[in-house]
């Protein structure tokens, strides 16, 4: 089920989010339909059915059909929800809209398990595109990519959003790349065991921005951002973590 579960959230957050600056996605959320991100989400369902031990089962493919379908409605509904946000006045949208994603993804596996038993094959995802070492890490490296990012400042535009304010005109700044690379070095050292060395990590970010701290604006919005974007981090590493 947690196999399921991956490759929908993935599908998701890949299309939707991806690698691109949260400029970009901003963008991208307020314009039209693109048709590749439905293939690209079309391919990772042929690829999991593909990979899948159940691939000569006609119910199974039944399955990852109907799987397809909805996900492409839930992604029809996100982005309508995003849009209307950011045109209502939330820049970079609401949080709890950023976390639909999570919600959708488990409806399809929640809706196989309480099926009867035959009715559709309990299907256990094999092969490389499925492998916990592959699949894990690789959903987790595209979550802390965009996706954290754009999660962390809509959550800091609810309290600070003269901060916010100032960050959305550039492409992209110094402030997202490091909230990336911190993430993703966090990952690292999180999955190998290394969490004494994340606070070296937050102490290097934290003297970079000693000057600015005068400011109690600043210093409450640097903490809620770090403590964040540190804790998706975290909980990604303990989660879908390199094993």
């Amino acid at each position: 089920m947690l196999d399921l579960y991956l490759i929908s959230l993935f599908s998701l957050i890949l299309t939707e989010y991806g690698f691109q600056t949260r400029k970009r996605a901003l963008i991208a959320f307020e314009g039209k339909w693109r048709w590749y991100r439905t293939l690209l989400r079309a391919v990772i369902w042929a690829g999991a059915f593909a990979f899948s031990s159940q691939i000569g089962s006609r119910r199974a493919l039944l399955y990852y059909a109907v799987a397809f379908a909805l996900g492409e409605g839930w992604a029809y509904l996100f982005r309508r929800l995003i849009k209307r946000d950011i045109q209502g006045g939330f820049a970079y949208g609401r949080p709890v809209v950023h976390l639909l994603p999570f919600l959708f993804a488990g409806i399809m596996p929640l809706i196989l398990l309480f099926l009867p038993d035959g009715l559709v094959p309990k299907s256990y995802l094999s092969g490389i595109i499925s492998a916990p070492e592959i699949l894990g890490p690789a959903f987790a490296v595209v979550m802390l990519w965009n996706w954290a990012t754009l999660f962390t400042v809509s959550l800091l535009g609810l309290v600070r959003p003269e901060q916010v304010e100032e960050e959305i005109h550039p492409l992209i700044g110094a402030g997202e790349v490091i909230g990336i690379l911190e993430r993703l070095v966090t990952f690292v050292l999180v999955s190998v065991g290394g969490f004494a060395a994340v606070g070296f990590v937050v102490a290097a970010k934290a003297a970079v921005r000693y000057p600015q701290f005068k400011k109690r604006e600043f210093a409450e919005y640097f903490l809620i951002g770090t403590l964040c974007s540190m804790g998706i981090a975290v909980l990604t590493a303990l989660t879908f973590g390199l094993r």
